[in-house]
């Protein structure tokens, strides 16, 4: 039940992430606006076509606690030629599904998991303290922490779905940021800055780079800690972090391929670093038990 409930939920995924990337697939051709042919913009490189048929999860030793994802019998890479070594077997099952769903060409775009794989393993490791730095700095300029004075009906959707998104960080972290109007500065005390730089310090590559991710989707180190701590799932960290676009859309009128792929995008930012959150911790947890 868990393999065939994580096969749609990464399914889901990749659908959802087709459609901020303006992108659908029918009989393994990607297509756009009904035309079969592959919508890519006319300066991007063609990807590559499918070079595989069996993708399988495998140890990477008999008393090796880490996967690999193989393809045909070779191990998958990243965008940076590296193994992709996973510390999760769960993870790595979601990572196979992206692998599995690709269709006549493998799309990166249409695999985030892979891709933060990918950041985990080539980027995070020789950044880690340029990455936390550049978090920590978010927390000047986070989206929950400014209010728009007027109009009242705005302010007081900001206040229901940022509001809880403050204490939840106050109460679980020590970490109390103000509340702001319009471009006041939001300013952060030495004490909160060290507070959020432990937190980040403690998480391992993986959960790193789905943060770092998280906080860029919704433009908040406060909405992505609300993420991992489980306090907010991918559906309402997206809600939260949109409020004002979302607010702008049912007054005025959305904006079709702007407002709604925005959406999409935001959406699958989100729900990409859950999943890496969740099933590492679901992991853990297991092995705990065992």
């Amino acid at each position: 039940a868990m393999r065939m409930r994580m096969r749609w939920c990464c399914c889901s995924l990749v659908r959802c992430a087709a459609v901020s990337s303006g992108l659908a697939q029918t009989d393994s051709v990607w297509t756009k606006g009904g035309r079969r042919t592959l919508a890519m913009r006319s300066d991007a490189a063609t990807p590559p076509k499918r070079f595989y048929k069996e993708v399988r999860v495998e140890s990477l030793g008999s008393e090796s606690s880490m996967f690999v994802i193989s393809l045909d019998g070779r191990p998958a890479r990243t965008a940076r030629k590296s193994k992709l070594v996973l510390p999760s077997k769960l993870l790595a099952a979601a990572i196979a599904c992206e692998w599995a769903a690709q269709g006549f060409y493998v799309l990166r775009e249409l695999m985030p998991l892979t891709m933060l794989a990918g950041q985990a393993l080539d980027v995070v490791p020789a950044h880690r303290d340029q990455i936390c730095d550049d978090m920590v700095r978010f927390a000047a300029s986070d989206v929950a922490s400014y209010r728009t004075p007027s109009p009242q009906r705005l302010r007081d959707a900001q206040d229901a779905v940022l509001a809880p998104a403050l204490e939840h960080v106050a109460s679980t972290h020590g970490v109390k940021l103000p509340i702001v109007e319009d471009f006041a500065a939001i300013v952060v005390n030495n004490e909160d800055e060290q507070k959020l730089r432990k937190v980040l310090s403690s998480m391992n590559d993986f959960e790193l780079a789905a943060f770092q991710y998280a906080a860029g989707a919704g433009k908040s180190i406060v909405l992505a800690l609300c993420l991992r701590d489980n306090f907010f799932d991918a559906a309402s960290a997206a809600a939260a972090s949109r409020c004002e676009e979302d607010y702008q859309a049912s007054s005025f009128g959305l904006v079709e391929g702007s407002h709604d792929v925005d959406a999409a995008d935001t959406t699958v930012r989100y729900a990409a670093a859950a999943a890496i959150f969740r099933l590492c911790a679901l992991e853990t947890r297991t092995e705990l038990r065992a």
